[in-house]
């Protein structure tokens, strides 16, 4: 496939899997379905390991890397870097109106300028475990910015927050860990 935009725009749909070798690809994803996105694979004989073959993301700061839109509440993005975005919310990833899950990912390098650094999360809950949330930026508010927190499992860094606690964004308050 020539890109991995290309793939969810003009081939993939509800409930496919896109399956992308290991490389830098350097363009801005937008997910509008409920697609799933692996990387980590070798390109001949798509044997996985994400530590191996690391398959990057890289938004060359046109935007945020990955925008998950209303319609995307079954996607899932597992075993990418997600890096170079820049955008007012959402730098690494913008999540709006849609509850997608995000499994063994790294999202660093990424910066907003008015909230979510690394992930920004409206009118969402999405699912965020087993990942490495590290050196996001942003100036006014939270590395991640969302309405009802549920980050299992990741490792963190500089942030408000442990990212083994669950916590409403608003209240401040440590809520039980809920199940999806």
């Amino acid at each position: 496939c020539r890109s991995i935009s290309y793939a969810l725009n003009c081939r993939a749909g509800d409930h496919d899997t896109i399956l992308v070798a290991q490389g830098t690809y350097t363009e801005n994803l937008i997910v509008d379905n409920g697609v799933t996105l692996m990387g980590g694979f070798e390109p001949t004989g798509w044997t996985r390991d994400i530590a191996l073959y690391e398959t990057i993301v890289d938004g060359s700061q046109a935007g945020s890397v990955v925008v998950f839109n209303a319609g995307s509440d079954e996607a899932v993005l597992d075993g990418f870097t997600i890096t170079g975005g820049i955008a007012e919310a959402g730098g690494g990833i913008s999540i709006e109106e849609a509850s997608p899950t995000i499994i063994s990912s790294i999202i660093t390098g990424n910066t907003a300028a008015i909230a979510g650094g690394g992930i920004y999360v409206r009118n969402g809950s999405p699912w965020i475990t087993g990942n490495t949330i590290t050196a996001n930026t942003t100036d006014q508010w939270r590395r991640i910015l969302t309405q009802h927190l549920r980050v299992v499992g990741s490792d963190g860094e500089g942030d408000h927050y442990p990212w083994k606690v669950f916590v409403n964004q608003f209240t401040g308050e440590r809520v039980t860990p809920a199940t999806r």
